[in-house]
């Protein structure tokens, strides 16, 4: 009699039992917002139209990081990815701002060492509300030569100005883009604890630094969440790879 063999398990269980999940559930509320974003960075992303990252600060470390696996693993050219810690509330440098204090000339001789490279360079953040933060970096950039560069938020906090209005404000300014997301919904925790994910927080002070406020368990989850999510969002948009 001929022997009948057994089917594996795994062939009778649905695919999506055995698929991954997040070590932070808060991670899975912000993949539909991080896919929306690099659909809109998809050309430029393939195009290679940027050879560096900026994040701006302790926030925007997580959105940042997702993006340097993306840029990564579908750019065909390498990126370079900072983080920039600036040590003072970057809403208060504008053209009038006292060039001269010790905390300005630190921003500046952090931002010297970094290599933009000869293309653009994209800022990133997790989320904008009057968009002055990244007004301020673009203002610090051009001060060390730098003037090619675009910007890129997860959300867009329900504040004024619009979307189109601070849109059309960079344009003008600094001849730049600024993508958002098309989620509308902002996670409560994005903004009142933007960097609970991450652990790293902001070390206010002269130095432009970070301070390490989580175990180093912590942080290996948060990589491998980072590492998931952009699995997933190269899922979503280049679903012709799969």
């Amino acid at each position: 009699m001929k022997e009948i063999m057994p089917v594996p398990q795994e062939d009778l269980e649905p695919e999506a039992k055995h698929e991954k999940k997040y070590n932070f559930e808060k991670m899975a509320e912000i993949e539909p917002a991080a896919a929306s974003l690099v659909e809109q960075l998809k050309e430029a992303i393939v195009n290679a139209e940027y050879s560096a990252i900026l994040s701006d600060d302790a926030g925007g470390r997580i959105p940042t990081l997702i993006l340097d696996k993306i840029f990564k693993e579908k750019s065909p050219e390498k990126i370079k990815t900072y983080f920039l810690a600036a040590g003072i509330d970057l809403h208060y440098i504008n053209e009038s701002y006292n060039k001269n204090t010790e905390e300005y000339k630190a921003i500046i001789r952090y931002l010297e060492k970094m290599d933009f490279g000869k293309k653009k360079t994209l800022i990133v953040t997790q989320f904008c509300g009057s968009g002055k933060s990244l007004e301020s970096i673009g203002l610090l950039l051009r001060s060390i030569g730098i003037n090619q560069f675009d910007f890129a938020s997860l959300y867009k906090y329900h504040i004024s100005p619009s979307k189109e209005q601070l849109r059309q404000s960079f344009d003008r300014k600094f001849e730049s883009k600024l993508f958002f997301s098309k989620e509308e919904k902002v996670p409560k925790w994005i903004i009142q604890d933007h960097e609970a994910i991450s652990g790293v927080r902001k070390k206010m002070g002269i130095n432009p630094s970070v301070e390490i406020a989580a175990s180093y368990e912590h942080i290996k989850k948060s990589r491998e969440d980072v590492k998931l999510m952009a699995e997933r969002v190269i899922e979503k948009v280049w679903p012709e790879n799969k």
